[in-house]
């Protein structure tokens, strides 16, 4: 993050089998851990465990997870970018956490000759090297074969699956079927060759005329925001001068790459549906591992051409449009500029603002992790965001 010309390998907290710590710290959540208690106590019978050993191996995970829970930091705190950003030589690594054998673990991994690492919580890290030098080997056995069962559910028996989905899905969101079998089907190639269906879809869907007509928009609502932003009155003319800098240098991809990812080192199977998944895993895992330390490729896109989102990237400076959001009901170069201003405009300032907000004004024109606001600048920006999430709490607790 500080410095965006350059990949890096990032450390960051993790391991928890429920969606965040306060499933397993707070009192609001006690059905919902007794209900993972069971659940990975079905899980692992499905693997030979006997039920009393299933049991017994479902309070070890729990107990094992709740630690780390601990010395996990909530989710508000995740999002300052300076607290969760600490350089480190590997040497440091290991002194900090000198029960982790790190050397083996990266080269294993792919990434053997960094010399430096990003970690973004080192006191998880501290805990989890207290948790590997304190708890029996059972213990951690049982973790990882409980871990390694919950991350491929999906991909096993359908009993497995419906038991998986009956847990994350109706239990703790709500969901009272699975989707249909095609939508999770496709789901599953598009994380894993999901640029090779893109090139499919924008040749069907995508023709370059939409891609020109959007960035016409994306033009027009960009002049707007640059001339509010000159007009801004509480922001100072330091502050500004920087704003606007970082303005001119956001950057803008619609539709798709200019050239799709090759994935012909991949062996793909039509009777191997858990290996195929598997291989495209550990193609993708190489390809990243490589990377360390060298150039970022900043023509590479971080959704594919055809999901139905957008995003700002505050590393990259840009916004970005896939070809899947830029379909009817959100744009349509067949209609009046009137119709796509309320549709797909929307998406366009809000993908802008994003490089403004609590999170991305931290990022300068470089997409490095760096404060160019005055200290008055940055005070006012928190007194007036404090101010609206007063109002957004108000409307909430209205009648």
């Amino acid at each position: 993050p500080k410095n965006s010309s350059v990949y890096a390998l990032r450390l960051w907290q993790g391991g928890l089998g429920l969606p965040d710590r306060d499933y397993y710290l707070s009192d609001g959540f006690a059905k919902e851990r007794d209900a993972y208690r069971a659940h990975v106590a079905k899980m692992l019978r499905f693997l030979g465990d006997s039920e009393d050993s299933a049991k017994e191996a479902a309070d070890q995970i729990l107990e094992l997870e709740t630690e780390l829970a601990k010395a996990s930091r909530a989710r508000v705190d995740l999002r300052d970018g300076e607290k969760n950003y600490h350089k480190k030589t590997l040497a440091e690594l290991q002194e900090l956490t000198p029960a982790l054998p790190w050397k083996a673990y990266f080269d294993e991994l792919g990434a053997a000759g960094m010399e430096t690492v990003i970690v973004g919580q080192p006191e998880f890290f501290q805990a989890f090297n207290r948790l590997v030098e304190t708890q029996p080997a059972e213990v951690w056995a049982n973790y990882l074969r409980w871990h390694v069962l919950r991350s491929t559910a999906s991909l096993l028996s359908s009993t497995i699956e419906d038991e998986n989905f009956r847990f994350y899905g109706t239990t703790l969101r709500g969901q009272p079927q699975n989707e249909p079998r095609w939508k999770r089907a496709a789901g599953v190639i598009d994380g894993s060759i999901g640029e090779a269906v893109g090139s499919l879809y924008v040749a069907r869907h995508f023709p370059p005329a939409a891609r020109e007509r959007m960035a016409e928009l994306v033009t027009n609502v960009k002049e707007v925001f640059r001339d509010r932003l000159a007009q801004v009155a509480w922001m100072t003319d330091a502050t500004r001068q920087q704003a606007i800098q970082k303005f001119e240098r956001f950057s803008t991809k619609i539709g798709h790459p200019e050239v799709f990812r090759d994935y012909s080192a991949i062996v793909l199977k039509p009777d191997d549906h858990f290996g195929n998944v598997q291989r495209s895993a550990e193609f993708e895992s190489k390809r990243q591992m490589a990377r360390i330390g060298q150039r970022v490729d900043r023509k590479e896109w971080g959704m594919t051409p055809q999901t139905v989102n957008a995003y700002f990237s505050p590393l990259f400076n840009e916004i970005v449009f896939p070809a899947g959001i830029l379909q009817p009901p959100f744009f349509d170069p067949t209609l009046d500029d009137a119709v796509n201003y309320g549709a797909i405009g929307v998406v366009i300032g809000h993908e802008i603002t994003h490089g403004y907000d609590d999170q991305g004004r931290k990022y300068d024109a470089d997409g490095n992790l760096r404060d160019w606001w005055t200290e008055a600048d940055g005070r006012e920006f928190k007194t007036r965001a404090e101010k609206l999430v007063a109002q957004r709490c108000e409307a909430r607790s209205s009648p």
